[in-house]
């Protein structure tokens, strides 16, 4: 009763409280049990007031490798989620807490995990030393890392993907200041896609087509992945210009390719469905809706790898649609046209419902309290803001999605940068004219976090 109490796991019953053990209800824990218990644990560090030094240090009672072990914890439970159904998701970075039992803390994956940690929890918190110590870690990663695909006869293992992937991301996540848009950019991701290419042939990794495998009322329906390079291939043929292009017929492929994400939606199970768990009340149309606060429905998910990918679905029809209302402009299609930007705000209502799921801490909460509070008061996993900023960043380039949307998405992504240490999502918030490959690098780093 005690640790329930003081909120705290209980270590149960050992041989000095042996005067006590009748009122032990389980006996001790498998050995094999224990190593798998999650070492996850949220960061309770408090902001740090400005221009007070002092408060800018690990707490005194934690010694510098605590400090790091803690930092691992804090990763572990922002961005690591495990499936409770395999069928229907694959979660999220699930191998890593297990990994980090079997290898300790001192491998190049586990100090990345760390960097990232440190350095998002450092924003938030005001505590420039945090930073410096990611930083520091990222720079000593990185070289031994291009070392290790520099040797083209070393086998990439497992776990250093896993680094690329997070060191590859954590550049641009967490310092939004060393994003680079330019080709320069895409350069490097392209490096850490051709590594993860090079070690599914060698090691057998899970293919990329699993990752959105999930279970569906019709057995005989077009794998997801295979929409996924449809649309690269229209997205390729709209960007080509010329006076000989079949509009038309053009226009036709992504009607029919856009029906066909609608119809992969609608053949999932009703498991991996959103399911609508209540309504945010209309405020008062000349404020500015507060992140959460967009007024309809707020729709709640198996978990937020099922969350995730729904909104990706989202996102590419809504890059049919855009090709579709331009294609229709140009022939002068207007009745096409006004039919798609219907379409295209109700896609966008549909991201906007599940902000909070992928926000807020404690979502049934967030409803109770929502009439009278003004902004999220205890933000959830940096997992949501991170499958969660392309979607929305794809929404705000629309210029047919009505202006508040837009305004609304975009001030979403700016709290994520601000409050949940995602430098990134500052980057996508202010930035118009982002290169499209760097953006499409970008998203396959964030998803091979479901291939670990």
């Amino acid at each position: 009763m005690r640790c329930i109490r003081a909120r705290r796991t209980c270590g149960g019953y050992g041989d000095v409280f042996k005067p006590f053990s009748t009122f032990q209800l389980y006996g001790p824990r498998n050995p094999k049990e224990v190593a798998l218990l999650s070492i996850a644990r949220r960061c309770t560090i408090p902001r740090r007031t400005a221009n007070v030094p002092s408060q800018d240090v690990f707490p005194p009672e934690t010694s510098q490798e605590d400090g790091e072990e803690l930092a691992l914890r804090a990763f572990i439970y922002d961005y690591c989620t495990v499936s409770a159904n395999k069928d229907l998701s694959r979660g999220y970075l699930s191998n890593l807490g297990a990994m980090s039992y079997q290898v300790g803390t001192k491998p190049g994956f586990i100090r990345a995990c760390q960097a990232i940690s440190l350095g998002s929890h450092g924003k938030v918190l005001r505590r420039p030393l945090f930073i410096e110590e990611a930083e520091s870690i990222y720079h000593e990663l990185l070289g031994s890392f291009a070392r290790t695909i520099g040797e083209k006869t070393s086998k990439i293992e497992e776990n250093q993907i896993l680094m690329a992937m997070l060191l590859d991301g954590n550049g641009e996540r967490n310092n939004p200041r060393r994003s680079c848009c330019s080709r320069k950019g895409s350069r490097r991701n392209d490096e850490t896609q051709r590594t993860c290419a090079r070690s599914s042939r060698t090691n057998g990794l899970p293919k990329v087509s699993a990752v959105f495998s999930t279970s569906s009322c019709n057995s005989r329906e077009v794998n997801f992945v295979d929409l996924l390079s449809h649309l690269d291939m229209m997205m390729i043929k709209s960007k080509r210009k010329s006076e000989k292009r079949p509009i038309s017929q053009l226009r036709q492929q992504c009607i029919e390719l856009e029906a066909s994400f609608h119809r992969w939606q609608n053949s999932r199970v009703a498991e991996f469905q959103p399911t609508t768990v209540g309504t945010v009340e209309n405020r008062e149309l000349d404020e500015d809706i507060p992140v959460g606060f967009w007024p309809g429905s707020v729709d709640t998910y198996l978990d937020l790898y099922a969350a995730g990918v729904w909104n990706l679905c989202r996102g590419a029809r809504l890059c049919l649609i855009t090709m579709v209302i331009e294609y229709s402009a140009e022939l002068e299609d207007w009745d096409s046209y006004n039919e798609f930007v219907h379409k295209a705000n109700h896609v966008a209502e549909q991201i906007a419902a599940s902000v909070p799921y992928h926000l807020t801490d404690n979502l049934y909460g967030f409803l109770h309290q929502h009439v009278e509070k003004a902004e999220i008061e205890h933000s959830g996993k940096s997992l949501g803001g991170l499958l969660l900023m392309h979607p929305l960043h794809i929404a705000t380039q629309m210029q047919f999605i009505s202006p508040k949307m837009r305004q609304y998405m975009q001030r979403c992504l700016v709290w994520i940068g601000q409050d949940m240490g995602i430098g990134q999502a500052l980057v996508l918030a202010t930035t118009s004219d982002l290169d499209l490959e760097y953006l499409t690098s970008s998203c396959m780093v964030i998803w091979a976090g479901f291939l670990s």
